[in-house]
């Protein structure tokens, strides 16, 4: 089953991530959950779909994927601030 999910995450259309992270949270075995939501948050990356990736990334707890969407975006405004 969980080998069947994975491939649906990896192959499913990405323009449909809601569907396939309501899929994840109510089909996956909860030792591959973080997995699955990573697997698409990556794919989600790739198509440059980041607050989707982000969204999936907190669903995974994936601190460290939230950390590097986050830091950058802090680092522009604190910038902003200075300058002001």
């Amino acid at each position: 089953m969980c080998g069947d999910l994975a491939d649906i995450v990896s192959n499913a259309n990405i323009s449909d991530w809601k569907s396939i992270l309501a899929f994840i949270c109510t089909s996956s075995p909860s030792d591959q959950f973080n997995n699955l939501c990573d697997m698409l948050g990556q794919r989600l990356m790739k198509e440059n779909h980041s607050y989707a990736a982000l969204l999936t990334y907190l669903c995974s707890r994936d601190l460290q994927n939230v950390f590097f969407f986050f830091f950058p975006f802090h680092l522009k405004n604190s910038k902003k601030k200075k300058n002001k």
